[in-house]
């Protein structure tokens, strides 16, 4: 094939000269080599290897992460197929790849030709109703997003599951819906869900309910649960938990030392006033001496001087 093809670099079999050598590679792993011959074929018009190629390609692409081009050939592939399981195959594509690429349009779209089509499978329909849940939730359609996650929080075994239910909560307490989203958590604590990164979440959440209710107490103590028995040390419930916890008691300190500052100029203030009545009230009250009674009072006390002027 390598032959033909530098001989011929436009031959009559161009096309199943660059199909067959992609197969070739592909048969012996060298994906690299495969995929330059595959995207050849897929590129080029439609063709009898059109089909195959374009999904080798896709493959290939999105096994090395390469979501954007993945992304381009999956998209190319759905109008190409020929049958409802290729356009599955192809809308599924486009879903994952979309999806890592936060490209939120282009999930909610791929996961709606999925749930369509009668060849999707219970999972890959389940994957498709969180995807577009996300993609609403990101793009801040939480009436959307509500609606999707309360179908898939009716069970919490899966980490898909215990994230809409926590997902739920959260919406109705952004919301202002504080005791529904309270009554869900309850409800979620009681559902012996093995996902305990969501549940923990959850009662983080319970805590901010609490807080925001003014019930400190009950929001601290939640807090200090956590803390207490939550395992994982670095997936950030821990970090998260303690500086909300952090943040509760500092402003309770500062809130304690406004409170003790604004008694004692209370305090001041109420001494002072005593003090002046000291001054101004009760009979000890004197008055200064006029300058007559003070040179009238020397005369009385001064007998020696007195005495001398009355000889002379």
């Amino acid at each position: 094939m390598t032959k033909y093809l530098t001989k011929f670099p436009n031959g009559n079999y161009f096309i199943e000269a660059n199909y067959f050598k992609a197969e070739l590679h592909f048969y012996f792993e060298e994906k690299d080599a495969a995929l330059v011959c595959y995207r050849v074929v897929a590129d080029a018009s439609r063709g009898s290897y059109t089909e195959e190629s374009t999904i080798k390609a896709a493959s290939i692409l999105f096994d090395n992460e390469d979501w954007e081009n993945a992304f381009d050939y999956y998209q190319k592939l759905y109008p190409l197929a020929e049958n409802k399981s290729t356009k599955l195959l192809a809308a599924v594509g486009r879903l994952r790849c979309s999806y890592n690429l936060k490209d939120w349009d282009n999930v909610i779209s791929a996961a709606s030709d999925i749930i369509e089509n009668e060849k999707s499978n219970d999972e890959q329909r389940r994957e498709s109703h969180y995807k577009m849940a996300k993609a609403y939730y990101a793009k801040e359609n939480n009436i959307r997003a509500l609606g999707l996650f309360e179908i898939l929080s009716k069970e919490v075994v899966s980490y898909e599951g215990a994230e809409s239910k926590y997902r739920v909560a959260e919406i109705n307490f952004n919301m202002g819906k504080d005791s529904i989203a309270e009554n869900l958590i309850y409800e979620f604590a009681q559902m012996n869900s093995p996902q305990a990164y969501w549940l923990a979440k959850s009662f983080i959440l319970l805590a901010d309910i609490y807080y925001k209710n003014g019930d400190n107490f009950s929001a601290k103590h939640t807090l200090q649960t956590v803390l207490n028995n939550y395992k994982n040390e670095t997936d950030g419930i821990k970090d998260e938990a303690s500086e909300k916890l952090t943040a509760i008691l500092d402003e309770e300190q500062a809130a304690q030392v406004e409170e003790d500052g604004l008694d004692l100029k209370i305090n001041l203030i109420n001494e002072d006033s005593e003090d002046n009545e000291l001054f101004e009230e009760g009979e000890d009250k004197f008055d200064l001496p006029k300058p007559a009674e003070i040179e009238e009072e020397t005369d009385r006390e001064d007998p020696i001087n007195n005495s001398e002027t009355n000889n002379e």
